[in-house]
């Protein structure tokens, strides 16, 4: 039963629902439909002609439809800003963390929920991962001494399948997809990773390929290269006759579809749902109009079903690592410091 409570004072009405719980919803796999009129009508409709730039940002809608009210709950994100569907609709427009990581999350849904054909056995990360291990990695260079990878790090609740909505523990699947935030000639931009345990190799997919920019995506991936055999050795992981100092190899991957406009994050997450889905990524005639559009659509689409029928996301944060589980990551720590 929805329970609504009507709260008035002078100035506001508010109302309260109580929502339905759903499990099992994904997005992602749902029909696209190119002339779909209703996401065009609604993404147009008060946008400014030209874009306002204010000192905290750019203003693309008037007043009146700027904001998304009730906002959409994509469970990792509460979204209540139309600038953020124009962005991740239109040509040129770079996408923010808060774009990548609700992306991802429906990624990870594909493999707990999809109709879809699943290729492999996989999880993903998000940028907060990313911001994570960077932050690691700079201790760890600092010190110069692998003792400062701690099992309270929170890259070891990412491991163990905890801290992330629809994730895995990595000791289940055999590929882990990155979002990585990176910069070029000092502009931001995506990249995926992929670490790879049935061959021990790091991948990368970058949609802009130079030899210069091979050496700097090199550079920027060699905290996850790094990092990420120090901190599994203490899981007690494969590849036991590797060394825990050996980092893993990168691999830059080849023959990708690359961009024209700023559309690296697109195609950070073709990238990964073609991986994901065992489909081939088209190198040619890519149209990143067209897959912008289906994102912002199905995105959309899902939000205006979980409003219209109360729907709320039955996937819960696994929370913190236990105790119990922390415990023997440091005991494994220590046997190896001791021999």
């Amino acid at each position: 039963m929805n329970t609504h409570l009507l709260i008035e004072n002078q100035k506001s009405c508010t109302e309260v629902i109580a929502k339905h719980r759903i499990h099992g919803s994904c997005p992602l796999d749902s029909f696209f439909e190119d002339d779909d009129e209703e996401f065009e009508l609604w993404i147009r409709k008060g946008l400014l002609k030209h874009p306002n730039m204010k000192r905290d940002g750019v203003i693309f809608y008037d007043k009146k439809h700027e904001t998304i009210d009730p906002g959409f709950d994509f469970n990792v994100a509460q979204i209540s800003d139309k600038a953020w569907f124009y962005t991740l609709f239109e040509l040129g427009y770079f996408w923010e963390a808060s774009h990548i990581e609700v992306i991802f999350y429906y990624l990870r849904k594909i493999g707990l929920y999809s109709n879809l054909k699943i290729a492999v056995r996989y999880t993903t990360t998000d940028p907060f991962f990313d911001e994570t291990i960077k932050s690691l990695y700079l201790r760890y260079i600092e010190h110069a001494s692998e003792s400062v990878i701690d099992v309270s790090d929170l890259i070891f609740y990412y491991i163990m399948g905890y801290k992330q909505i629809c994730g895995k523990p990595w000791f289940e699947v055999y590929h882990v997809l990155f979002p990585i935030y990176i910069e070029l000639d000092k502009v931001g931009r995506w990249i995926l990773g992929r670490l790879s345990f049935v061959d021990r190799l790091f991948y990368v997919y970058n949609s802009r390929w130079s030899v210069n920019d091979d050496s700097e995506v090199a550079k920027s991936v060699k905290c996850y290269s790094d990092i990420l055999p120090l901190s599994l050795d203490l899981k007690n992981w494969r590849y036991v006759t590797k060394k825990i100092t050996e980092p893993f190899d990168i691999v830059i991957v080849k023959g990708l579809p690359g961009e024209r406009l700023n559309d690296s994050g697109l195609f950070v997450a073709s990238y990964a749902e073609h991986f994901i889905t065992g489909t081939e990524m088209p190198t040619r005639d890519f149209d990143c109009y067209l897959h912008r559009k289906r994102l912002a659509t199905l995105l959309f689409k899902h939000g205006n079903l979980k409003l219209e029928h109360g729907y709320q996301s039955a996937d819960e944060s696994p929370g913190l690592l236990p105790n119990d589980a922390r415990m023997v990551l440091y005991d494994n720590k220590n046997k190896k410091e001791t021999k």
